[in-house]
């Protein structure tokens, strides 16, 4: 708009200008007239501001350069709108918001300018204190994300120690009650692992960083992982902790297990908290099917205190319980249960309650799961087909008619035969009549708290009875085995097995069909003594500089048969890596803060000098916040393990990255007999090579390879071909002087030369690739003395001769160990060669036969004998059955047992080839 005549200004000014502060300027911005209000506010009288120039008013950053700015757009007809800062008589500044509109003469020229201001100063502190308050709040989260990252990192690294000296104690022989002891204090540490766990968790959904990893599952796994955690919280309640699981349900679904879990740990515990008596009802019932996908309810129920209608609408908020009595009382953070609706509400669902005060309270959701194969998850759960096993005739004994039909559903759909019983009178007559009637009962299983007769009464009276054949009698507990352990020895004698409540069907197919004849204290011995060795052979670095972890880290890892090294920091870390070329670290698990030198700046280091693209390295921490993740992984690590330790974890993330030979060495290294014991295999006469020669150190080379001499004498044709290659394209870049790759032939001349024990070939190639990358340096024509080059020919030359020796010795030793009487001209082949090929077939297809039988019955027999097939037969299995010796070096006994009906259909094949 434009003010047409300074007449109608001067109106404009009289109607306005007592409340509004307006002022009208000329083009070169002198004051011509000004209104009441804005001289009030400016403190200056319009005689004053008459003739001033209007910049002179304004605060020094609103000068004459501004004002051609708002000059150039008013004459060109257009309004200038913008915020200024004035300054008044008094010199203070206050802040006005202004309108510029161009004032044109009677012939239409643009002569002036009219402004009307309001004053915004209020406005203006009020957001310059929000911008503070802004600021103040982003440096309190950032501070906070710094605190609880500190924090998970001081509390995690002793956790670590106590949760690793635990596992380790539990390891140790110990009596039944102390066993009890060390499980209770694991589980109230990783109780209190599970607050911290809770603080992070509401951190992350906070920031909205929270995300799922869906992967498929075991519902079994799921649920005998929550039994274990959540019969540790009922301890001397009188709670029954019941599982109604519904026998429709998949056996694998797709879903973030963990956070699952750690949904269905939260509602559980608080519905055990909160329920001084009576049960608590974990189920999982199938709704439909929706596609690919099972829609599936999860629900707690309990009869505890349960929750006033007028509160329940409070208990999903973030540190709000159900009333304040209820902290003070229970404890807890009420944070759980904000955390547990985030989860469900990111995989699909929301949590609901029903409950009424003094009766109970029922929290459920339903969502729906994507539906995996059964046998994409490897686990050792998964019930067998049940349709060929005897179908028992099985009795069952509990008051408690709920866990009584639950237990009952579990068995029938084990295809069992099944009796109940409420009381152990009605058990003894039902057992009474089964005799009788001669339909003797299998399986007795016989809840421990009873009222009248109890389990143990029950249980004296099935034994007296002795019956032919004997009942196989479990006990059921809901109080984690302490009426076990009161017991005497006798008593104890009566039954095969304790199962603690709740009880799923894999923990009692376990108890019943996988270890029938084991009590509970035998149970966990064997299941100690049988563990398979997964990292067996495993290389492994640990840089830790705190000594308690140090202790575990390396006793858990010793424990899976991996053999580790310790460093005590990142420096000695780098130069531990640096110095192992000759036998290098399948990985290395580094720590994050430590003295001298933390493990991002040891990681980043490594990655920048040592050559190796394949060398493994995972950040194993108590900082395990996001952030510290991708630092890691940003400064070059593989992967990432929190600490307190998951053993499970850990050996899971070291097998993913395990080197491609790691099945190989695990067989040989369970072949292997320590030199010590076997000195014939590299002979006593000092005298020769074997012993130490400057040729050819064969004792040493074994030493550094573990002991493993089968891994050395494999490597020796290999060597004699590479080497003899290697040598000629040496001989090639030197006479073409091709400086680079000169050098790196020199380079891995002197690493293998070094590997088979060839100490000094290895130092002549080491001279001369410092000599070449010396004269490449200095940007001179990279040369080799003719002389130097006969004298690295002729080393090679002997080295293959000793090697050729260091064989011969090892198959006449070989043969003559195997009590074997071969000719001369056979005196340096296989044993596969001293039998006709008809021969081998046969006495391969007969081994491979039995060891099919052991390996389905997991007899562990069944690895004596492949060794004995793998001595006689190295050929046939060396190309066909590197499966088979991957799967039972990791003791997967059921699917070796399929490889080897696998190999002998290939075995008239090969036989022919």
């Amino acid at each position: 708009m434009t003010i047409a005549t300074h007449t109608d200004t001067a109106t404009w000014l009289g109607i306005l200008g007592q409340h509004t502060m307006l002022l009208l300027t000329n083009a070169q911005g002198q004051i011509l007239k000004a209104s009441p209000a804005f001289c009030r506010a400016s403190g200056y009288a319009m005689s004053e501001l008459q003739h001033s120039e209007l910049p002179s008013l304004h605060a020094p950053s609103f000068g004459a350069e501004w004002w051609s700015k708002l000059w150039r757009m008013v004459s060109a007809g257009r309004v200038w709108r913008g915020q200024i800062c004035n300054l008044n008589k008094a010199g203070q500044t206050y802040w006005v918001d202004v309108h510029a509109m161009p004032v044109s003469s009677q012939t239409g020229h643009i002569e002036g300018v009219f402004l009307l201001e309001v004053d915004i100063t209020a406005y203006r502190q009020l957001e310059q204190e929000l911008r503070r308050g802004k600021e103040e709040a982003e440096a309190a989260t950032a501070a906070k994300g710094q605190f609880l990252a500190a924090m998970s990192h001081d509390i995690r690294t002793p956790m670590n120690a106590i949760l690793g000296l635990l596992k380790l104690l539990q390891s140790t022989e110990l009596s039944t009650r102390q066993n009890e002891y060390a499980v209770k204090a694991e589980g109230a540490a990783r109780s209190l692992l599970g607050l911290i766990n809770d603080i992070l968790d509401f951190s992350k959904v906070e920031a909205g960083k929270l995300v799922l990893d869906p992967q498929a599952f075991l519902v079994e796994r799921l649920m005998r992982d929550l039994s274990v955690i959540l019969s540790a919280n009922v301890g001397k309640k009188q709670v029954e902790l019941l599982f109604d699981i519904d026998p429709e349900l998949p056996p694998a679904l797709v879903a973030d297990a963990m956070r699952l879990q750690q949904v269905l740990i939260n509602l559980g515990g608080n519905a055990i908290k909160f329920t001084e008596t009576g049960e608590v009802v974990v189920s999982l019932r199938l709704m439909a099917y929706q596609g690919d996908c099972a829609l599936v309810r999860f629900a707690v129920r309990d009869t505890g205190i349960g929750v006033a209608q007028e509160n329940v609408k409070h208990i999903f908020e973030q540190f709000s319980q159900a009333e304040r009595s209820t902290t003070r009382r229970f404890g807890g953070t009420g944070l759980g249960l904000a955390i547990c609706q985030h989860f469900v509400h990111l995989m699909g669902g929301t949590i609901q309650v029903e409950s009424r005060l003094g009766v109970g309270s029922e929290f459920f959701f339903e969502i729906s799961l994507p539906v995996a194969e059964a046998s994409a998850v490897d686990d050792n759960l998964l019930l067998p087909n049940l349709s060929d096993n005897k179908s028992l005739r099985v009795l069952l004994v509990d008051d408690n008619l709920t866990a009584l039909q639950l237990l009952a559903d579990i068995c029938r759909s084990l295809g069992w035969v099944v009796d109940v019983a409420s009381s152990g009178h009605q058990a003894v007559a039902l057992l009474n009549r089964s005799v009788t009637q001669q339909k003797a009962y299998d399986l007795a299983i016989v809840d421990d708290q009873m009222p009248g007769m109890s389990g143990w009464e029950t249980v004296r009276c099935i034994r007296q009875r002795e019956l032919q054949p004997p009942c196989h009698l479990l006990l059921v507990t809901a109080n984690n085995h302490q009426n076990w352990f009161e017991r005497s020895t006798a008593e104890q004698a009566w039954v095969n097995g304790v199962l603690t409540k709740p009880v799923t069907a894999s923990t009692l197919f376990d108890a019943v069909v996988r270890y029938p004849e084991k009590g509970l204290d035998q149970h966990l011995k064997a299941t100690r003594a049988s563990k398979p060795k997964r990292l067996m052979a495993m290389r492994l670095l640990v840089v830790e500089d705190n000594a308690i972890n140090q202790q575990v880290a390396s006793e858990l890892l010793t424990a899976e048969g991996a053999n580790v090294t310790l460093a005590s920091d990142g420096q000695q870390g780098v130069q531990a890596v640096l110095s192992a070329s000759k036998m290098p670290f399948d990985a290395v698990l580094m720590d994050m803060e430590m003295p001298v030198m933390n493990g991002i700046t040891a990681t980043r280091e490594l990655r920048q000098i040592h050559k190796r693209d394949d060398l493994v390295i995972i950040a194993m921490t108590a900082n395990a916040m996001e952030s510290d993740k991708r630092a890691c992984l940003a400064a070059g690590m593989d992967a990432h393990v929190s600490k307190p330790l998951d053993m499970e974890q850990l050996v899971r993330t070291l097998l993913q990255y395990a080197p491609k030979d790691l099945a190989r060495r695990q067989v040989h290294a369970a072949q292997t007999v320590p030199l010590a014991s076997t000195p014939q295999a590299v002979g006593q006469d000092k005298t020769m090579t074997f012993s130490s020669s400057s040729v050819l150190d064969v004792r040493k080379a074994i030493e550094r390879l573990g002991g493993e001499s089968e891994v050395y004498f494999e490597l020796v044709e290999p060597f004699i071909e590479d080497s003899s290659h290697l040598m000629a394209q040496l001989k090639l870049t030197a006479s073409q002087q091709q400086g680079q790759e000169l050098a790196r032939h020199l380079h891995t001349l002197k690493g293998i030369a070094a590997t088979m024990g060839a100490d000094d070939l290895a130092d002549l190639a080491r001279q001369l690739e410092s000599d070449v990358k010396t004269q490449l340096t200095l940007r001179a024509t990279p040369e080799l003395n003719p002389d130097k080059i006969a004298q690295l020919e002729a080393g090679l030359s002997a080295v293959h001769d000793a090697l050729h020796q260091a064989l011969e010795q090892q198959t006449k030793t070989t043969l003559s160990t195997s009590g074997a009487s071969p000719d001369l001209d056979s005196q340096a082949r296989p044993p596969d060669a001293l039998l006709t090929k008809l021969e081998l077939d046969e006495q391969l297809r007969q081994g491979l036969q039995h060891l099919a039988d052991l390996l389905r019955k997991a007899d562990l027999t069944a690895l004596s004998l492949y060794r004995e097939l793998q001595q006689h037969h190295a050929v046939i299995l060396q190309t066909h059955g590197h499966l088979l010796a991957e799967l039972i070096s990791t003791f997967d006994f059921e699917h070796a047992a399929t490889q080897c009906d696998a190999l002998l259909n290939k075995l008239p094949l090969t036989s022919k080839a």
